[in-house]
């Protein structure tokens, strides 16, 4: 049934519930001592508010088999390329070796630093996609430059979302997981809505 603009559910026509066009996180639910919504997810309120606020983003799901087969993936990389940078700097000594000159120790320090340079640059990439990917965990709060930089690397590997959706799906989620009464039991009616 339509009423000036909502949809109104069958049985809790009575009761006055209405089926809104997109989530709310009411007030209530977030700033209310303890918070409902972050005692489920287990999240402080003010992270919380990041996400209901579109200060932030959450991450919502993540998937594990593709995240280790990505951090495989650059470990082996990142293996490679030392070991290319190593042949590289090899390659240059040889031939300033063969080239002679009074110049030579200089040239060859010049390589070295230039190599060590590459290898610290390499070390500090390797590290930090080590530790994003470490990092990148379901219910994560993350900045939107953050989630931007995150989409664009591993946009594969996770999903993340802002606002109440992304909590809705996670409470969603977890509800079979709890014991805190069924419809079968009889405790509680279990109004799910569709869309």
């Amino acid at each position: 049934m339509r009423r000036r603009g909502y949809i109104v559910a069958g049985a809790a026509r009575t009761h006055g519930h209405i089926e809104l066009a997109s989530p709310v996180t009411h007030i209530w639910y977030l700033r209310g001592v303890p918070s409902k919504i972050g005692l489920v997810l287990d999240i402080s309120v003010m992270n919380l508010e990041k996400v209901i606020y579109f200060a932030s983003f959450i991450v919502t799901k993540v998937d594990e088999k593709m995240k280790a087969e990505t951090l495989e993936q650059i470990k082996n990389e990142y293996k490679g390329k030392k070991k290319q940078l190593e042949n590289e700097y090899e390659q240059a000594e040889k031939r300033l070796q063969e080239q002679g000159g009074d110049k030579v120790a200089s040239r060859l320090e010049q390589a070295a630093k230039a190599r060590d340079q590459k290898m610290a640059d390499l070390d500090e990439d390797f590290k930090m996609a080590e530790t994003d990917l470490r990092e990148l965990v379901p219910l994560k709060i993350i900045p939107e430059n953050t989630y931007h930089d995150w989409s664009l690397k591993y946009g594969h590997l996770f999903e993340a979302g802002i606002r109440r959706r992304s909590h809705q799906e996670f409470i969603e989620e977890d509800r079979p997981r709890q014991n805190h009464g069924s419809a079968e039991g009889g405790n509680c009616r279990n109004h799910r809505r569709q869309g």
